[in-house]
């Protein structure tokens, strides 16, 4: 009965989940009963779904990632290159994102060209990482002006259970964090790369994404892809988090997108944006804990 229900009518059977009844009733779908004002799978409306990162799980890359938010599982493996600078401006490196959404990843992505969904959260995060400096192009010159970095991060999704935005940038920034670069001696004439020798890539902010659902009157975190589906409009929060003094400072936006219906007033974009920063500090955390920079 309960599936059927979940099958026939999934809109009405998230709102049975959401709604605000007498708070002496409970209600039951199915056969068992909810308190009011939890998800299908037992989380508070500004609840997130447990997260896990391993960073440098690929040997064959720079710098690696891979990352797990509830049932979404991404990986990003950042590759070095050495090149040319751009003609139009010799004093900078490159950085080229790919977002892979493969149909491994979904049921709803099938065989074909990459999806458009992909190349809007490339694009995204391409944007975010050169727009707010948190990969300085600047410094991926290698000597005076004739040789550059090239830096490719090609993010996977390998399994699609919703939110799959904040889990590529989570992805990105834990590989980029995790990168390294080959030192390289010019004084010869020829470049001479050591793989051996090699220095961090510089990060000066790490954008973390924070996002959210609109079902009807709810304000859905880390939405899983059932709530995707059957929400009206979605916003997200890139905040951009920086160590002080050794801990994350998660005070700077990076940028706030929305698209759909309901409006919302300035106010409660402004509480989302509080929000955000906290579960921010919290990735952040996390990050410094997995890479072993943690200091109490």
């Amino acid at each position: 009965m309960e599936l059927d229900f979940k099958a026939l009518q999934p809109a009405e059977y998230l709102a049975t989940f959401l709604v605000s009844p007498n708070p002496l009733l409970l209600f039951s779908v199915g056969s068992f009963v909810q308190e009011h004002g939890l998800r299908p799978d037992g989380r508070k409306a500004d609840e997130a779904r447990p997260v896990t990162v391993n960073t440098g799980s690929v040997s064959t890359a720079d710098g690696s990632a891979l990352v797990r938010m509830g049932g979404t599982l991404v990986t990003c493996g950042v590759k070095a290159e050495l090149s040319n600078p751009p003609v139009e401006s010799g004093d900078c490196g490159y950085l080229v994102c790919n977002v892979d959404l493969p149909p491994l990843c979904s049921p709803r992505v099938t065989p074909g060209p990459p999806t458009p969904r992909g190349q809007s959260l490339s694009q995204h995060l391409q944007d975010t990482l050169i727009s707010c400096r948190c990969v300085d192009v600047k410094d991926l010159i290698v000597g005076q002006d004739n040789l550059c970095w090239v830096l490719y991060l090609d993010v996977v999704c390998l399994c699609d259970n919703g939110n799959v935005r904040d889990a590529v940038f989570f992805a990105a920034t834990a590989a980029l964090r995790n990168t390294s670069l080959p030192t390289v001696d010019v004084s010869s004439g020829s470049p001479e790369v050591s793989y051996q020798q090699r220095h961090p890539l510089s990060l000066p902010h790490l954008p973390l994404a924070i996002s959210y659902s609109l079902f009807e009157s709810h304000i859905l975190l880390d939405p899983f892809h059932e709530e995707e589906e059957l929400s009206s409009g979605h916003v997200s929060v890139v905040v951009l988090s920086h160590l002080k003094m050794g801990q994350p400072d998660c005070k700077l936006i990076g940028g706030l997108t929305k698209s759909g219906p309901p409006s919302l007033p300035s106010q409660k974009l402004i509480e989302l944006v509080h929000r955000a920063q906290k579960r921010a500090r919290l990735l952040a955390d996390l990050l410094l804990t997995a890479s072993g920079d943690k200091k109490t």
